[in-house]
C-alpha cells in the first residue's frame, strides 16, 4: 500500500472529524473505502476525490491531501480489516444522521494510520484501554467487541 495513501487516511479522518455533519463527509468516506478495497493507490484516491461531483458541489468543504509519490509499504491485513469495519460503520452512522457516534469513532482512530506510515511504535493494548473502551461505555459493547477482535488483542 502506498505510504502517502496511509497518511491521507488520517487526513480524511481529520477533515471528517471537524465536519462530521457536512453532506460531503459521507462521500469522502465512501471514496476512501472504495480505494482501500482497491489496494490503496494514492494517485487513484486523490484523482477520485477531486473528480467527485458531490465534493465539487461543496466549495466550503476543504480537504488537504498529499499528492506526492511515495514508497509502497507492507500493511498487516488486520489494519485494513479494522479500517474497512470503521468505514462501513461510519457510512451506516452518517446515513442515520448519528453524528455524535460517528465523531467519536473518527476521533479515536484519526491518528493511527499516520503513526503506522511513519513506523511509530504503537501500544495497542494501551490504546484500546484508553481510547476504545470509553467508546463501549458510551455506545455499547458490540462496537468494542468488534474492535477488540480487529485489533488482534487476543
Amino acid at each position: 500500500m502506498d505510504k502517502i495513501f496511509i497518511v491521507n487516511i488520517s487526513m480524511v479522518f481529520i477533515t471528517v472529524r471537524f465536519k462530521i455533519d457536512h453532506p460531503a463527509s459521507r462521500e469522502l468516506i465512501v471514496l476512501l473505502r472504495n480505494n482501500l478495497l482497491n489496494e490503496g493507490k494514492n494517485d487513484t484516491f486523490v484523482r477520485d476525490v477531486y473528480k467527485s461531483e458531490i465534493l465539487k458541489g461543496h466549495e466550503d468543504y476543504d480537504i488537504y491531501l498529499s499528492y506526492e509519490k511515495s514508497v509502497e509499504m507492507n500493511i498487516d491485513s488486520s489494519l485494513i480489516d479494522l479500517y474497512m469495519y470503521i468505514l462501513d460503520r461510519l457510512i451506516e452512522l452518517l446515513d442515520k444522521f448519528e453524528f455524535d457516534q460517528a465523531f467519536d469513532i473518527v476521533d479515536v482512530f484519526h491518528w493511527l494510520p499516520e503513526s503506522i506510515a511513519f513506523e511509530r511504535k504503537i501500544d495497542y493494548v494501551g490504546f484500546f484501554e484508553a481510547k476504545v473502551m470509553p467508546l463501549g461505555k458510551k455506545w455499547g459493547d458490540s462496537l468494542v467487541n468488534e474492535l477488540h477482535s480487529l485489533l488482534s488483542l487476543g
